[in-house]
């Protein structure tokens, strides 16, 4: 099997170039409905200004949410960043994948706090690409354990991985300069080389 190449890492960071632009035009687009159902709101009849402010609230959730994604993508803010709560939010993200939801167990654990110094886009897409790859393989009944210790992250799983993953991991762990990545038959442990 060819390993993988810089385009095959950039063509998926590519694709946040292109949500960036998606998120632009649909947080446009949500402004516009939120401006016109505050116009509802306050020329409507009673009876139904109640609804009306509930699809307002809801209307308000998601530009927040658009809001937050854009960030994840451009905020180039060194950090430093707390670990768990990244991963927190990235376990948080990844709930959006029904059999990552409701067939394998999570377990955060923290055995000392460790904090990275690096643009959070940077943090978040590393964080992000070890659970692309990770996440889908892992079968009904994995335990997922992630314990932040000796400056970095450890995930470990019962189900063996197909080769590919550890192929991917270790170009990846070649192209970049910002994390050290080791492995082991179900485990694989990052530090970013920033960390502290």
């Amino acid at each position: 099997m060819k390993p993988p190449t810089e385009v095959d890492f950039c063509r998926k960071l590519a694709l946040g170039s292109l949500l960036q632009g998606h998120f632009h035009n649909l947080r446009g687009i949500v402004q516009k409905l939120s401006l016109r159902v505050e116009t509802l709101l306050y020329t409507a009849p009673e009876d139904i200004k109640k609804d009306l402010q509930a699809l307002l609230n809801t209307v308000f959730s998601l530009e927040n949410y658009i809001e937050s994604a854009i960030s994840s993508v451009i905020n180039d803010n060194p950090g430093p960043w707390n670990l768990k709560q990244l991963l927190s939010q990235e376990l948080t993200f990844w709930q959006g994948d029904l059999n990552f939801k409701h067939n394998i167990k999570k377990e955060l654990v923290a055995k000392e706090e460790v904090w990275v110094s690096a643009p959070y886009f940077l943090v978040r897409g590393i964080l992000c690409w070890i659970c692309q790859e990770l996440i889908p393989r892992l079968k009904k009944g994995d335990v997922l354990r992630i314990e932040i210790k000796n400056g970095g992250v450890n995930f470990s799983w019962q189900t063996p991985l197909d080769s590919k993953f550890f192929e991917l991991v270790k170009a990846f762990n070649q192209s970049t300069k910002n994390i050290e990545v080791t492995f082991g038959k179900n485990e694989l442990f990052l530090k970013f080389l920033n960390g502290s």
